[in-house]
């Protein structure tokens, strides 16, 4: 749960927290949560922090009842008094700057100098990428064994082959721009430079707009060619 919604209240070598904390997805399968709340003034972001609770140490209230995302188990956590130890709370802040507690501790491990929000946007998307590949395999599954008014193989339809090879080319587009850009962040992340210099690769660029041509361009085709060319122009 890590919209911050209660402030905690400093004691001696740490903090303590009371208060529910909704959409505490995984939880289920989870042996800590991670709690948002304000170390300080309450509503101040700049005090917003996450720390780090046992979840034998809170009570979880099943009140996920959805009819979609169900699988997410988002219930409720709700923490009484519980004390949460100083080396278990991180600052937002740090995070969004690239400068947690850890990367002191583990200089070799570049990723934990990366802000938050230059690497988050590889973390959801591989989920849509899979579902997208599995419902592609079970649509061509059953339109290989589906017939058209009793004598017509659906598969055999030009229309339907064009629909379905035009979903996988979406499909390997987004997977390449994902590889592209996880592998671009990573060079940057490892580099040591000052994150401030750190960019992103753009989907305008001819680079990266003549490698998803050539991904999806038939093969003996001169569709890569020609988007390349207009890439270039």
């Amino acid at each position: 749960s890590l919209a911050p919604r209660e402030a905690a209240r400093r004691v001696p070598g740490g903090w303590r927290l009371s208060g529910r904390f909704p959409f505490s997805s995984g939880c289920d399968y989870a042996q800590w949560g991670i709690i948002g709340a304000f170390l300080g003034e309450k509503g101040d972001p700049r005090h917003i922090a996450y720390l780090l609770v046992p979840l034998a140490e809170v009570e979880m209230v099943d009140d996920w009842q959805v009819l979609g995302l169900l699988g997410t188990g988002s219930k409720s956590l709700v923490l009484d008094d519980v004390f949460v130890p100083e080396h278990r709370s991180v600052m937002v802040s740090d995070l969004f700057a690239g400068t947690p507690p850890g990367a002191l501790v583990h200089p070799d491990y570049p990723i934990l100098r990366a802000p938050r929000g230059f690497l988050v946007s590889y973390s959801l998307p591989p989920v849509a990428i899979a579902l997208g590949r599995r419902a592609l395999d079970i649509a061509c599954a059953s339109l290989a064994r589906r017939v058209s008014r009793g004598v017509t193989k659906v598969a055999e339809s030009e229309v339907v082959q064009m629909t379905i090879g035009e979903a996988a080319a979406a499909i390997d587009v987004a997977t390449l721009l994902l590889h592209t850009g996880r592998d671009y962040s990573t060079a940057e992340v490892s580099s040591y430079a000052p994150a401030a210099t750190w960019s992103t690769p753009s989907i305008r660029s001819p680079g990266l707009s003549t490698a998803c041509a050539k991904w999806t361009a038939p093969a003996g085709s001169t569709t890569a060619t020609s988007s390349a060319r207009s890439a270039a122009m």
